[in-house]
């Protein structure tokens, strides 16, 4: 017993100590004290942990990070409830106004309020009318661009200014709004103020809603949004319950995105919806680079509506299809998308685009990709020049019969253009001897298909040349 109240009292030193470390630093405006994580927890990779009587510190903390002109990010998990949790407060009730914390928190709101070197700010979890408390903060710091939300449960009792916190700050380029389990009537008020005062916005997260559930608002107002936007590039719905029909509406809109999410929505989308976003990747404006279909059920059935989707996509880069149980039959559909062995020209109009396939590889080895179509996605990242990739291919797969009728289809018909092609390989598929060799055969056989032309490019050189000397005698 004495050990364990030792450690405690240990403990409880160290995170005073540490506390006033970083009080100092703020203070003296340290310029390696960029970010900076509050915790009423006991987590010990935060900077500042508000726990038993460290809450006396926390108004402090505010007004030393108004003053501060380097702090850049900053990460607020705090609880201002009790803990009595029940049917009617299944998080607590909130702190009343003349507790000692809830004093506290309000002096550090009202000492943040000056701040304006902070660009990230995340809140987790806030437990009490944190936003009221914010919108000083919001309308006074310019420079704010991140604005991430946490598990806000009781959002409800403290809307307005919810979306008073929305609208103040029009900077913003980049907005979380994270498991709040937001129906679609919410959703689309806060869409339509993100349209109307958030100019800037690129990135809108929006996961562990429900978007479509009880009234269309939602879909509709997030259309209007990214149809009048000209900076939105990346959009999350995962565990949205997003479903056939708001996909219907949006379809549109997301081909103008570089990367969407749509993970988690497992039993709303049906094959219909599937073949909508197929159809998206086929079309050559759409703009996606990265799209995210992880947990959706697509499994080997759906697989091969993909994978004749991208097989002439040449934007995508990541498509995420791991957590669908798919077997190594369905990823085999994709070997001949991104690299078609059949024929030298087959591979080099293959897919040289397409990154990745899956995120993660389980402990159970679920998802993993088969040996082959891993080398060809590798293959793929290895080089942005994707000439390169697909002489790569080329020489890794067709090494032994490589003929040059493939430069003459594909309008190289230039001798110096396929010698530079060969030095170009880089070594690692084959052996630099084996490049050398084979370069010295596609020139034979080039001189051999094409001799009227070489002859006549020889002589012709020679007939300019002697004209010159005649001219200089």
């Amino acid at each position: 017993m004495e050990s364990i109240f030792a450690n405690f009292i240990s403990k409880q030193n160290n995170i005073t100590q540490a506390n006033k470390t970083v009080l100092r630093r703020l203070r003296e405006d340290d310029p390696s004290l960029t970010q900076l994580n509050i915790d009423s927890g006991n987590d010990d990779d935060v900077l500042f942990t508000l726990i038993g009587n460290h809450w006396s510190d926390f108004g402090e903390l505010g007004e030393c990070i108004g003053r501060n002109t380097n702090l850049k990010a900053l990460n607020i998990y705090i609880i201002l409830t009790d803990n009595q949790q029940d049917e009617e407060f299944p998080y607590g009730r909130e702190l009343s106004a003349d507790n000692p914390r809830m004093k506290q928190a309000q002096a550090f709101f009202k000492g943040l309020q000056s701040n304006t070197s902070v660009q990230s700010l995340h809140l987790h979890a806030p437990g009490c009318n944190t936003f009221g408390l914010l919108n000083p903060f919001l309308k006074h710091n310019n420079n704010l661009t991140e604005f991430v939300i946490d598990e806000c449960h009781e959002y409800y009792k403290w809307w307005d200014d919810f979306i008073s916190a929305l609208r103040d700050c029009v900077s913003l380029t980049c907005i979380k709004i994270r498991y709040m389990d937001l129906e679609g009537e919410e959703s689309g008020e806060i869409f339509q103020v993100l349209n109307q005062h958030q100019p800037k916005l690129e990135v809108l997260e929006f996961p562990g809603n429900q978007l479509t559930r009880r009234s269309g608002e939602g879909e509709e107002a997030l259309t209007n949004l990214l149809c009048d936007s000209t900076h939105i590039h990346t959009l999350n719905l995962c565990r949205n319950g997003i479903n056939d029909n708001a996909l219907e509406t949006l379809m549109p809109q997301l081909g103008k995105l570089r990367n969407l999410d749509l993970s988690g929505n497992m039993i709303s989308i049906t094959t219909n919806g599937f073949k909508a976003i197929a159809t998206l990747l086929e079309d050559s404006s759409c703009n996606l680079e990265e799209l995210n279909l992880e947990g959706n059920n697509i499994q080997n059935e759906r697989v091969h509506i993909f994978a004749r989707a991208i097989a002439e996509n040449t934007k995508l880069k990541s498509l995420i299809l791991s957590g669908n149980s798919v077997s190594d039959a369905g990823w085999d559909l994709f070997s001949d998308v991104v690299c078609d062995t059949s024929s030298i020209n087959n591979t080099y109009n293959s897919n040289h685009t397409l990154r990745q396939l899956i995120k993660d590889v389980s402990i159970e080895n679920r998802d993993a990709l088969p040996g082959h179509i891993e080398q060809y996605l590798t293959l793929n990242k290895q080089h942005d020049d994707k000439k390169k990739v697909a002489a790569i291919k080329i020489m890794q797969y067709h090494w032994r019969n490589l003929t040059m009728r493939p430069f003459f289809e594909w309008e190289l018909k230039c001798l110096p253009v396929a010698v530079n092609w060969f030095d170009n390989v880089p070594s690692f598929p084959r052996p630099r001897c084996e490049i050398e060799m084979s370069k010295l055969r596609a020139i034979y056989e080039f001189v051999r298909g094409m001799p009227v032309e070489c002859a006549d490019g020889y002589f012709g050189r020679n007939k300019k040349g002697s004209k010159k000397r005649a001219r200089s005698e």
